[in-house]
């Protein structure tokens, strides 16, 4: 009797260590999930970040494109003008030339 007393107690001590110890691993494998949870999320808020700066490159490298087409634009209107300007200049010139000339010979 006394023999299978002490079976019973040792029975009873092992499977409380056995349940201890599926107890400690549960909590191991929550912690362990949730520490997984944690770095997935800040994975994906990483990969949010990446994406908006990405968005952020690109529009500022559109707008860099247009800015630089524009200013060839501009750059070309500007030569067009500077062309007629001294078309125009020159236009004038022979008129104010050719009028000093005509009074010239037209005074007494």
């Amino acid at each position: 009797l006394e023999a299978q007393r002490e079976l019973l107690i040792a029975r009873n001590m092992a499977q409380n260590q056995h349940q201890t110890e599926q107890y400690r691993m549960t909590e191991e494998l929550a912690r362990l999930k949730d520490e997984l949870v944690s770095q997935i999320n800040s994975s994906a808020m990483l990969q949010q970040e990446l994406l908006s700066e990405k968005a952020a490159r690109s529009a500022a490298e559109k707008a860099q494109l247009e800015a630089q087409t524009s200013m060839a634009s501009m750059s070309a209107e500007l030569k067009q003008l500077e062309d007629r300007f001294e078309a125009q200049l020159e236009m004038v010139g022979r008129e104010v030339t050719s009028n000093f000339i005509a009074q010239s010979l037209a005074v007494p």
